[in-house]
Order: C-alpha cells, then sequence, then structure tokens
C-alpha cells in the first residue's frame, strides 16, 4: 500500500471493505491501481469528507490503518480515529509510536493499536489479524477512546497545562 499527495489519504478496513478516505481528490492512477487488482468490489473511494460525513465514515469502520504522517505531523486523522474508538495500524514515524504505542504509568496506559514496519506484508498480517479478532479490535478500540478522553480532550489537556505552570512556578520559587 501507499499513499498519493504526500500522506494524505489513509485506508481503513472494515467487514470484507477497504476504505480510502482521502484528504485531497482522488487520483485517477489509484483508480486504475484498485481496479487492476480486482479489488473494485471491495473499495470503497468516497473521496474528501467533512463534518458529520467524516463521522459517519469513520463509524462504519472496524480498524484504521495511518501509513506515515503527511503534513499534518500531530496526525489528526489517527486522534479522530481514536475518539471514534478504533484500534490503530500504523507505522513507527514522527509522533505516531506515542500517540498509539504502549504507554505505562500515568493515565491511559496500554496500546491503542498496532505499530508495524512500513512493508506491506506486515502491514496486511495486522489488519489481517484484528479482521478476525473481534475481542482484540474491541479492547484496543475502547483504549484509544480511553487515551483521548484523558490525554487529549480540552478540558484534560487544559488541566495538564496547568499543573505544568504551577509546576514550573512552584520550582522557580
Amino acid at each position: 500500500m501507499t499513499t498519493e499527495n504526500g500522506g494524505n489519504a489513509f485506508s481503513v478496513a472494515s467487514g470484507n471493505e477497504l476504505r480510502r478516505i482521502e484528504k485531497s481528490p482522488i487520483t485517477g492512477s489509484c483508480q486504475k491501481k484498485y481496479r487492476s487488482l480486482g479489488l473494485s468490489k471491495h473499495v470503497v473511494l468516497p473521496g474528501y469528507l467533512e463534518g458529520s460525513a467524516y463521522s459517519r465514515a469513520l463509524r462504519s469502520l472496524d480498524v484504521f490503518l495511518f501509513l506515515v504522517p503527511g503534513s499534518d505531523g500531530t496526525c489528526r486523522a489517527v486522534r479522530e480515529a481514536m475518539a471514534a474508538s478504533l484500534p490503530v495500524v500504523t507505522t513507527g514515524r514522527g509522533i505516531l509510536p506515542e500517540l498509539v504505542g504502549e504507554r505505562t504509568g500515568g493515565p491511559a496506559t496500554g496500546a491503542c493499536g498496532l505499530i508495524v514496519d512500513e512493508e506491506t506484508e506486515p502491514m496486511t498480517r495486522a489488519l489481517v489479524g484484528l479482521a478476525h479478532d473481534q475481542d482484540s479490535r474491541r479492547v484496543l478500540g475502547e483504549a484509544s477512546r480511553h487515551r483521548v478522553v484523558m490525554l487529549m480532550e480540552q478540558s484534560a489537556a487544559s488541566r495538564r497545562l496547568l499543573d505544568f505552570y504551577r509546576t514550573l512556578r512552584r520550582l522557580r520559587g
């Protein structure tokens, strides 16, 4: 699997379909590739989605695949998928291991998904494995949502920032 347009697309598994949700327009070459592989009946290409259509698309998924950060180094799409209680399959680039990987101590411990090598075979194994393991999808999805609520939700992040400033002030004397 590859991304087009500098990593602005992401793919996800849903039932026996692959849904590819774009943050930029679909290219004709992408559609030709899916057709040449005989995947047309298993691939949904909705194009760029916003607002409630984007939320509905996320809620329809079983697993979220995010290859590499593109122009958004904060990986907002991954955080949105986590907020939708989706397990994430991703690579070890940029902030992705911190977002999805195993955490120890503090709130939101555990993993929210699987971090795999940037190669087709490990990505495929991870997706197929999760597709066949509803319990793992549920556990990772719940951990994803919990991590967002505990660490990324606006009020929780604001409290942590205030605590940080109070600590700095106390240390400064």
